[in-house]
């Protein structure tokens, strides 16, 4: 039975009833695994590694990136370890990617937070789905929570982390532990993969107005690091710029979308497709310039 996500996932809603908080020791252990994170410096080295450091975050029988973009033809799909994956064309993986459970709820745009399986379906009922039978059953998995790094395109691109286990569901300390962490994932991840190609000459030139509602580059760069939950002083060291200018930034794009605060501006990009990191990122072709 699927389980309404309206009010957000029943984790959520569990969390925030039972104040659960994170100990000390868990967030100093949040804080090493960013920092372990801050250390990698090309995006490969960042999904590869990622998947050796997380499981010191939250235990875990087996760890997973995938990557679905279905606004291409064909399909793209990118995911590690390759033997996660059964053997399928990329259209028919496509369509099972896009019939886990987890996947429409983040499609739907019903969460941006990491969730359960549990939180939107029963177990039981989850393991006579096809996803399941393709996904999980072949390497005997039968709980999984998923970590969104992007959700983009209207839910028909995105990037996220599956973590898989065999005997036990996922609690609350997992799900904090993952939410704790999420907002640095997001924005190493984006650093390092879309902005991987920034130069200072590009950067130069990315105030440049493009058909988005004339959002420039920086102002969807600014916006998409807000997205992920970080704040303006964050986003202003990750691009070197002040707190001040991110939230000008903020404000132009408010005035530009005709909204009122953060999380309007987001819902009105993500239901235009415009949160695609991809895209927050300048045209290389000013640094040959």
């Amino acid at each position: 039975m699927i389980r309404s996500m309206r009010n957000g996932p029943a984790s959520l809603g569990m969390l925030k009833g039972s104040r659960y908080f994170l100990s000390e020791i868990d967030r100093d252990l949040v804080m090493s695994i960013s920092c372990e994170f801050g250390r990698i410096s090309h995006a490969e080295d960042f999904i590869t590694a990622g998947l050796s450091i997380l499981p010191k975050l939250v235990k875990c029988d087996d760890l997973s990136f995938v990557g679905v973009d279905c606004t291409t033809d064909p399909v793209r799909l990118r995911w590690h370890p390759v033997h996660s994956f059964p053997s399928l064309p990329a259209r028919e993986m496509a369509a099972v990617l896009r019939s886990h459970p987890i996947v429409a709820a983040l499609a739907g745009g019903a969460a941006s937070w990491p969730v359960r399986v549990s939180d939107v379906i029963d177990v039981d009922d989850f393991t006579r789905t096809h996803a399941y039978r393709v996904l999980l059953a072949p390497r005997a998995l039968r709980h999984q929570m998923v970590l969104p790094l992007v959700v983009a395109a209207h839910g028909q691109a995105g990037e996220a982390l599956a973590f898989s286990r065999a005997d036990r569901d996922f609690g609350h300390r997992d799900l904090a532990l993952a939410a704790a962490v999420q907002p640095v994932l997001t924005a190493l991840h984006l650093a390092r993969g879309a902005g991987a190609e920034r130069s200072e000459t590009v950067e130069a030139s990315g105030d440049e107005p493009e058909s988005d509602h004339g959002l420039t580059h920086r102002e969807r760069e600014v916006l998409v690091h807000l997205s992920s939950g970080m704040t303006a002083v964050a986003v202003g060291r990750l691009l070197s710029i002040s707190s001040r200018t991110v939230n000008k930034h903020a404000e132009n794009v408010y005035a530009k979308l005709r909204v009122h605060n953060r999380q309007e501006a987001i819902n009105v990009c993500r239901r235009l497709g415009m949160m695609d990191p991809s895209r927050s990122a300048p045209r290389a072709q000013a640094k040959s310039r």
